[in-house]
């Protein structure tokens, strides 16, 4: 069969051969002179670690003790003697294929090894790294093998928000350094141009779906915090229920539950069905898992209620994380099946999310000072409309972000402008197409009332328009933009409005015009009032 056969009469130098050898295939007796053919079978195969020695034991007839020893010991097959050359060479083709698959295994399993090493360096390196380190966020990975492939990602946002999303990609390897790459850059490049959490999430649906098998799923929380007006805005896909729980009581007060919309399933997700508002205090923190835990009397995972049991009983402790941390440690201790398990708390206080530094910087004080304004003939223009039911989910000012950034340089005014384009789009929309009253906003708890009431209209809404005019001039180093923006409401009586603006003391309402004359260098309404004018100028 053309082997290179080497003999020996005893055991003991069968495992001194196989140390020095190169050997694919060992034939022995399993009476070997000096007694120790089972206990030279273990040595050798641990020995040989993954370099695939094939052993076949050589057995007396019809004794299945001795056959039951080979098992035990590890060989990888046997004979019965006086042996049959035909059977014989069929015994050795079997443990030939064994071989080449046990090598096809090993090359595979290096493979394998090569790709999650590359995904752990991506998430660590291109993905987790990216991420703002804020105290008020606390996280906990733990993986019994290869890595943890969940995914914890924050942006701050241009309105001083902070999106958050907590997931997991189920896929291994190449497959989720790839997944969590597309879906970190697509999070932070919207994140950062300020598209709303049903368009960053619709977004990278359609990406996941594009790019990877529709047998991949993405389970994801997403978060978007805004202490200006106190409002937390989530939606749950496919992830274990959240929980927000008051730091006061020591209660869970409100749940984030799963919808049935995964990512990366099917394309147009509309997913802003999913999203829900929940208020935001400075006493209230987000706790959100990934993974399950089993008891020990158990040997399938179960449900959520485990989580909400570690949970409670760590509501009064301390520090509530280290005490959920350390109650899910002892039930995973008892579930050694469970491959990893994530757990993020998100303490819900002021300093998560970024300060402005709107109205700070000199340029925009020189400009608001001497009230500069450039008057050329040729300006570059765009214009847009959004009508009925579409301003119930069309978002306007990335678009308008991009225009600008498109002809000028203005990185260094984005969220400056973010705020203008938001203050007047949100005044159209609200004030203009829904009618809703300033008053609601008269205290923290109004906020949430307006928002509230926001959604109830833009639900029924069937008519109304606002249309959208930018233009750009430039002189020298100077840049200048011209803004207008036209609702279809009846107006308001503008000139009572800002003549109060100058003394608006009220923290929660009142504080839009006041901050529009600030940031600007003219605003000026036309009658009746549902059409307003702006000028913005900054440095090249």
């Amino acid at each position: 069969m053309n082997y290179r056969v080497i003999e020996v009469e005893n055991a003991e130098k069968a495992i001194t051969i196989a140390g020095t050898e190169h050997l694919e295939l060992i034939c022995m007796d399993a009476i070997m002179p000096d007694g120790k053919a089972y206990e030279a079978t273990q040595i050798i195969k641990k020995n040989a670690a993954d370099n695939f020695i094939a052993i076949i034991i050589l057995t007396t007839p019809n004794c299945n003790p001795q056959i039951e020893q080979c098992i035990v010991a590890g060989a990888d097959d046997f004979i019965a003697k006086p042996y049959d050359i035909t059977a014989l060479k069929a015994k050795v083709h079997a443990v030939e294929r064994d071989r080449k698959l046990y090598q096809d295994l090993t090359t595979l399993n290096r493979q394998l090894s090569e790709n999650d090493q590359l995904a752990k360096k991506v998430f660590t390196e291109a993905i987790f790294k990216k991420n703002k380190n804020i105290p008020a966020i606390k996280s906990w990975f733990k993986n019994n093998e290869r890595f943890n492939n969940d995914l914890l990602l924050t942006a701050d946002t241009p309105s001083n928000g902070l999106n958050v999303l907590f997931g997991r990609l189920n896929m291994e390897g190449t497959a989720a350094a790839v997944g969590a790459l597309t879906t970190s850059e697509t999070f932070n490049a919207m994140s950062s141009k300020g598209y709303s959490s049903h368009e960053i999430i619709d977004t990278l649906n359609n990406k996941l779906c594009d790019l990877l098998s529709t047998a991949i799923e993405f389970q994801a929380i997403f978060l978007n915090f805004n202490h200006d007006v106190n409002l937390l805005t989530c939606a749950n896909f496919g992830m274990p229920e959240a929980f927000i729980t008051s730091d006061a009581t020591h209660t869970i007060i409100q749940r984030i539950k799963p919808s049935s919309r995964l990512l990366g399933k099917n394309k147009n997700l509309e997913s802003e069905q999913a999203f829900t508002n929940f208020s935001l205090n400075s006493e209230q923190r987000i706790i959100m898992t990934c993974g399950k835990l089993a008891d020990e009397a158990e040997t399938e995972t179960i449900k959520n209620e485990k989580i909400e049991q570690c949970l409670t009983a760590s509501l009064a402790e301390k520090s509530l994380f280290d005490g959920l941390k350390n109650h899910i440690m002892k039930r995973l201790k008892c579930a050694e099946n469970i491959r990893n398990f994530s757990l993020v708390e998100i303490h819900c206080i002021p300093t998560l999310t970024p300060e402005s530094n709107i109205g700070q910087t000199k340029e925009e004080k020189y400009f608001h000072q001497k009230n500069t304004v450039i008057e050329l003939d040729d300006p570059i223009k765009f214009d847009i409309s959004i009508q009925n039911k579409n301003l119930g989910h069309i978002d306007p000012i990335p678009t308008l972000i991009n225009f600008v950034n498109t002809i000028s340089r203005v990185e260094q005014r984005h969220e400056t402008l973010f705020t203008i384009f938001t203050e007047l789009y949100t005044n159209a929309l609200d004030h203009g197409v829904l009618k809703l009253e300033s008053d609601l906003k008269s205290s923290t708890e109004g906020f949430f009332s307006y928002f509230k009431e926001k959604e109830r209209r833009l639900k029924k809404l069937k008519s109304g328009s606002i249309n959208i005019s930018l233009s750009f001039m430039e002189n020298k180093n100077i840049n200048q933009l011209e803004i207008r923006f036209t609702d279809s409401g009846p107006g308001f009586d503008f000139k009572k409005v800002l003549e109060n603006s100058y003394t608006a003391t009220n923290e929660n309402s009142g504080r839009g015009f006041l901050l529009l004359r600030n940031l600007c260098d003219k605003l000026e309404f036309n009658e009746p009032g549902n059409s307003v004018r702006v000028i913005f100028s900054w440095l090249s």
